[in-house]
């Protein structure tokens, strides 16, 4: 599913859904006697189809859920979805719920039910995604912080980076791109003020969701034997969907959003923002535990995939290819990694609106949309990708294109298009070869 569910552009890899070639986790898990269930959001099934019944073959429940709470979109409200459901019949919230509260609900509830079978639970939170939506008693904790500006929050995460060891000494960050604070007028500041509050409210509501899952876990008494994982979506969102100032009632916001200058904060120390794929764009958090099988305080330093996340849990659940015989991943277990053995040595590639990126270890290559020119980068010293190294090594420049192109030619991504969500939604097949 090469770009989103809005549009069908007409191609193989850009049909606007899941191919139903292509084997989803849930399903291999069902075929060694899984229990499975989704919370949250699925964003696999073309928009046509996420608004009414009956169901399509595409919704969750027949991609290899056998329990489902949630919507089939990308986002929606969070304190009025659109078009709730759970299994297949619509619901709606109870009064004064919240979405990310009652995906939590949905999780535990699943975790909780007795059962003798084994089971696999993924919970995709739709928050912090906009609209800004959140309590306004918790949003005014939160005001205070923020009141400083873009700055003092900037310097404080990149401290904290450095104390974790994310960021070494000598490593670059990405310039600062956010306009001077102490010049903004003061019902801008309160604006951006109130936006990044609100922001920060919705992820704690998300943290406190995940607290109380893993508590459900312990309190089942398969802590130890539960693999776990823990990722963001791509990074974040430089969108300014509505001009300030944002609503005094937060639930009257439809598309809200905190902006580029903030995105810029939250993807300290990267470059660029959820579209791209620069580091900005690409480059998430990924925790995983399994006590019973990981040590504590394993750091994988060489870069991993989404695309390892199937093949890892399948690998966890006992699957085997000759059970699939669609089962063909890109991707890699990781579990042999996480035991200490070294991974194999790849490629991972990207393409989204005309985007492109290769990564081999620590060198990416990148050209931006509607350019021919790519771009060379050491992200070990360079991950902010501050240093265009091209020009000093224009062969592996180019053979790593020519790597690019193969896969793309393999995958369907060519002929490259290059048009934005605008451009595609109101014609989408007028791409050109």
């Amino acid at each position: 599913m090469g770009w989103m569910t809005q549009v069908d552009q007409g191609r193989p890899a850009y049909r606007g859904e899941l191919s139903s070639a292509s084997p989803t986790l849930p399903e291999l898990l069902l075929s060694v006697g899984y229990e499975t269930f989704l919370a949250g959001k699925w964003h696999l099934t073309s928009e046509a189809d996420c608004g009414s019944l009956p169901a399509r073959d595409t919704w969750p429940t027949r991609r290899g859920f056998t329990g489902f709470f949630g919507i089939l979109g990308g986002a929606s409200s969070y304190t009025k979805p659109r078009f709730l459901l759970k299994n297949e019949s619509q619901v709606v919230l109870a009064p004064g719920a919240d979405l990310t509260s009652a995906i939590t609900d949905a999780a535990i509830d699943f975790l909780e039910q007795n059962a003798n079978r084994p089971r696999f639970l993924l919970v995709a939170y739709t928050a912090p995604h906009w609209p800004l939506h959140a309590a306004d008693h918790e949003v005014e904790q939160n005001l205070p912080l923020y009141r400083s500006g873009y700055d003092a929050i900037r310097e404080g995460r990149l401290k904290r980076l450095r104390e974790l060891g994310l960021l070494r000494c000598g490593q670059t960050v990405a310039p600062v791109s956010t306009p001077a604070w102490e010049n903004l007028p003061p019902d801008i500041q309160a604006d951006q003020t109130r936006r990044m509050a609100v922001y920060a409210t919705q992820v704690q509501a998300m943290d406190r969701g995940v607290g109380r899952i893993l508590e459900a876990i312990q309190k089942g008494g398969r802590a130890d034997n539960t693999l776990l994982l823990f990722l963001s979506d791509n990074g974040a969102s430089n969108e300014e969907l509505e001009a300030p100032p944002l609503p005094e009632n937060l639930s009257d916001s439809d598309r809200s959003s905190y902006g580029r200058a903030w995105a810029s904060v939250s993807n300290l120390p990267y470059r660029g923002f959820k579209k791209d794929s620069l580091q900005g764009g690409i480059a998430t958090p990924f925790f995983l535990r399994w006590p019973a099988r990981v040590a504590s305080g394993t750091r994988i330093t060489y870069p991993v995939h989404l695309i390892d996340v199937l093949p890892t849990c399948a690998e966890a659940a006992g699957v085997v290819a000759t059970q699939i015989p669609k089962f063909l991943p890109d991707g890699v277990s990781l579990l042999p990694t996480l035991l200490g053995k070294l991974p194999p040595a790849r490629d991972l590639f990207f393409e989204h609106e005309g985007g492109r990126a290769l990564r081999r270890g620590q060198i990416k290559a990148v050209a931006m949309p509607n350019s021919t020119r790519w771009q060379l980068y050491d992200l070990e010293n360079d991950p902010a990708e501050t240093h265009d190294l091209a020009g000093q090594q224009p062969q592996e420049t180019a053979a790593l294109q020519t790597a690019w192109a193969r896969w793309a030619e393999a995958c369907g991504v060519l002929p490259l298009d290059s048009r934005d969500w605008g451009q595609r939604t109101n014609n989408p097949t007028g791409w050109k070869r």
